[in-house]
């Protein structure tokens, strides 16, 4: 049996040798245990809806709830932005009824030959000559007006639709460009009777119909055309005006 302080001895260099080793360990194995405590503390955190949490909204989300521009896209959708977009939709509208006016004076006189025409006012010659007078400048006012329709997509997309919520100048100009938007739609869809009616007296003038068939389909169909232009103008004096969005 080996001598008790031999064994002694032995015991406190193993046990020396270990404190060592564990000693250079500690630092590693505190950074490990810290970052699992880490890690399940933000779990739990998140799961009981702290901030940072998946309960909480998006950064976007909370700007676009607290109505403060967070990025270039709510900044976009800002009051004083959307104002400045609903303004230069009206301004473009404006263009547009502009155009309007003048493809519907056109209109208007040819209406009043046409009866005239069809109750023997005036002879067919007559209504010819006429028409050769006008037709450069009812076809141009027609040109102009179907590039300022085009030109009314963007600005009024962009324009967004009244909302109670709004500030008060932006509803009223948001109302306004939506009231014109309705009027220069009713507009269009009665101008391709008269869209119709030009190129039918551009066939009479190239041979391709006769003055009796002209006749007949304004009776028949287009007789009312007049009435259809004052119903117009109605409209757009509805929607005339600044209405505070306009500058």
């Amino acid at each position: 049996m080996p001598e008790l302080p031999r064994i002694v001895r032995r015991w406190r260099a193993a046990f020396a040798r270990w404190r060592v080793s564990w000693d250079r360990r500690v630092p590693v194995v505190t950074l490990l245990v810290a970052l699992v405590v880490g890690l399940e503390l933000g779990f739990l955190l998140g799961r009981w809806g702290f901030p940072g949490g998946p309960d909480e909204p998006p950064a976007t989300d909370s700007a676009r709830l607290s109505g403060a521009p967070r990025d270039e896209a709510d900044a976009r959708r800002s009051p004083g932005v959307r104002l400045r977009t609903c303004k230069a939709a009206y301004a473009t509208q404006g263009q547009a009824l502009e155009a309007l006016g003048a493809a519907l004076m056109q209109w208007e006189v040819h209406a009043g030959a046409m009866n005239k025409l069809a109750l023997g006012v005036i002879t067919p010659d007559t209504a010819q000559a006429f028409w050769d007078r006008v037709r450069e400048d009812t076809i141009g006012d027609l040109e102009a007006l179907a590039e300022a329709q085009d030109a009314l997509g963007e600005p009024t997309a962009g324009c967004p639709a009244p909302a109670t919520r709004m500030p008060a100048r932006l509803e009223t100009c948001a109302s306004a460009v939506e009231a014109r938007h309705a009027e220069l739609a009713r507009a269009a869809a009665a101008l391709e009777r008269w869209r119709s009616q030009v190129r039918q007296m551009e066939d009479l003038r190239r041979g391709a119909t006769t003055v009796e068939q002209v006749v007949r389909t304004w009776q028949r169909s287009w007789q009312g055309s007049g009435r259809q232009v004052r119903d117009i103008r109605r409209g757009m004096r509805a929607v005339d005006g600044d209405a505070d969005c306009g500058g």
